[in-house]
């Protein structure tokens, strides 16, 4: 279909005619019209083309100009337009200039006023409306033109260019429906804004409920918040300075703590509040803090367990400060040992992590604790000097307290591949049991390869013990179950993957893991039996030249890596 040329490329004469053919249009659309017949209240009227208005309408009456082109829309603009209940656009919706011109103004009423701005109606207007049937039979170009539109910002739209009463009846039609809409989307935001503010409420009270009722309620040992500290991560607790950040766990962060310029030997662990904000989220921290409280009072005879210090509560965060636990841990140890050092593990540094993590879970069993999330991820690593290295057990979050011969229903703590057959697999497991078999298959990472059990049992590593992964779960710990339940499997495991440099260790390995990786729990090695084999009868080479089982953690501000 054949448009107009556009104005620009129009001579002077051509201009003059188009622009006195559009003006001669315009008053005879709106004879016999006021402004009131098109709207009952305030109307704003713009128009693309540079005409002489109505007498009746000239008060209300704006030019697009260069001013919208450049983004500008002036203070008396911006008045009227606030006030008013919709902005008629005339405009020839068959030039390009003139449609450049409405986005434009759309866009400049969008950026200064926004919400506050009207709705814009553009009613096409020509020079040539007998063009305008053949115009509108083209939907592929209008919808075109209309697309771009409605994406500068134009509310609506008025075709066909009618005249008098068809006009005012069209322009009042069209204002009303805006005028609907507007009330339908102010009832569903202002829905939204109430739903927002009952769930904000209802958020206030669950949290005042929990840390502030259940937290005494439950005797958790949580204390009061702290208003010392400000809500989010803290720049300073206790005199001590958040220094960079160590780690980062399933509940939070862990950063260092500086005293002065230098380390204090003691680490922040920070964990969000948010997701503990419930009944079955606060539960357990009772069972924590008590652990950690044991842990800390009976610190001078367990020098294999982090010492806690102390929690911090604050309005977003719990902060527990404890002891440094070390440069690196075992899991990071040994992915340096077999990727980027490829360097071996000493003999005296293997044989020493066997001896200091037996000792560590026999600690926790003398205070009567069970760790439920032994893995290679919970042993913090310090080396002392050259061949000596200082093994701490921390990470106390599964951790509870039990007598001898407790068992404990099935539960989903702890973490694949470490976890006892019979925490998937049977109805009641005993706690201290499975974590001898935890220790375990951590030994055979240590002393083999990380991959160990999926190498020789064939499962994933990446398998969840929850609910969600229940069913694989018990698919794969009935492969375990049935690899280790094998007589002399480990023998022939330790045989077949120990690394070489560990040669000289295979028979006191043998002796150890064969009571630890026993599959029936009830003829498994206790941690005291396992713990009494490693003080008389295993690694005596490795004792006879270094000593003591356990060593005290050294001043953590001459830390230094393994490697």
């Amino acid at each position: 279909m054949e448009l107009l040329p556009p104005p620009q490329h129009a001579s002077a004469a051509d201009q003059q005619v188009l622009r006195i053919q559009a003006e001669q249009r315009m008053h005879s659309r709106l004879a016999g019209l006021t402004i009131n017949q098109l709207a009952t209240g305030n109307l704003v009227i713009y128009s693309t083309h540079e005409i002489l208005p109505p007498a009746g309408f000239r008060d209300r009456w704006h030019w697009v100009g260069e001013n919208h082109s450049r983004g500008q829309l002036s203070d008396a603009e911006s008045e009227h337009l606030t006030n008013a209940v919709a902005c008629l656009l005339f405009g020839d919706i068959h030039s390009e200039e003139h449609m450049q011109r409405a986005h434009d103004l759309a866009e400049c009423v969008d950026t200064f006023l926004g919400s506050e701005g009207p709705p814009i109606i553009l009613v096409s207007h020509s020079s040539f409306p007998e063009r305008q049937d053949a115009f509108l039979e083209d939907s592929d170009a209008i919808l075109h033109i209309l697309s771009e539109a409605v994406a500068a910002g134009i509310s609506d739209f008025i075709l066909g260019e009618p005249c008098g009463v068809k006009l005012a009846c069209e322009v009042l039609s069209r204002i009303m429906q805006q005028e609907r809409l507007f009330s339908s989307w102010t009832e569903k935001l202002n829905l939204v804004r109430a739903t927002y503010e009952y769930a904000r409420n209802l958020e206030d009270a669950v949290n005042d409920i929990v840390w502030e009722y259940l937290r005494i309620r439950l005797n958790t040992n949580l204390p009061r918040i702290d208003p010392d500290i400000r809500p989010g991560p803290p720049q300073t607790v206790d005199g001590l300075t958040v220094g960079t950040r160590l780690g980062q766990g399933r509940l939070g962060r862990v950063c260092s703590l500086i005293d002065s310029g230098w380390h204090s030997g003691q680490v922040l662990r920070m964990v969000e509040k948010k997701p503990l904000t419930s009944y079955l989220g606060i539960l357990p921290l009772k069972r924590q803090l008590s652990v950690l409280h044991l842990i800390s009072s009976e610190a001078q005879n367990l020098p294999n367990l982090t010492k806690f210090h102390q929690v911090h509560h604050t309005e977003t965060h719990l902060l527990y400060r404890m002891a440094y636990g070390g440069s690196t841990d075992l899991y990071k140890l040994l992915v340096l040992r077999e990727t980027e050092c490829n360097k071996p593990l000493h003999r005296e540094h293997a044989s020493s992590t066997l001896l200091q993590c037996v000792a560590a879970l026999d600690q926790l069993r003398k205070i009567s604790v069970a760790h439920r999330d032994v893995k290679l991820q919970s042993f913090g690593v310090y080396e002392i000097e050259e061949h000596r290295i200082c093994i701490k057990l921390f990470d106390f979050e599964s951790a509870v307290t039990a007598r001898p011969g407790f068992l404990c229903p099935g539960s989903s703590y702890g973490t694949f591949p470490f976890l006892a057959p019979e925490v998937i697999l049977e109805s009641t497991h005993d706690p201290f049991k499975a974590d001898v078999w935890s220790l375990g298959v951590v030994f055979l990472a240590v002393l083999c390869h990380l991959s160990i059990m999926k190498k020789v049992v064939g499962v994933s590593l990446k398998v969840k013990a929850d609910q969600v992964g229940r069913l694989e779960a018990e698919k794969a710990m009935q492969k375990v179950t049935a690899y280790f339940g094998t007589c002399g499997q480990v023998k022939i495991l330790l045989e077949n993957h120990l690394r070489p440099e560990l040669a000289d260790l295979l028979d006191d390995a043998q002796a150890l893991l064969a009571g630890m990786l026993t599959v029936p729990f009830s003829d498994r090695w206790k941690i005291d039996r396992a713990a009494k084999a490693c003080n008389n009868d295993l690694f005596l080479a490795f004792k006879a030249c270094n000593g003591e089982l356990s060593v005290d953690m050294p001043d953590s501000s001459h830390a230094t890596s393994v490697y």
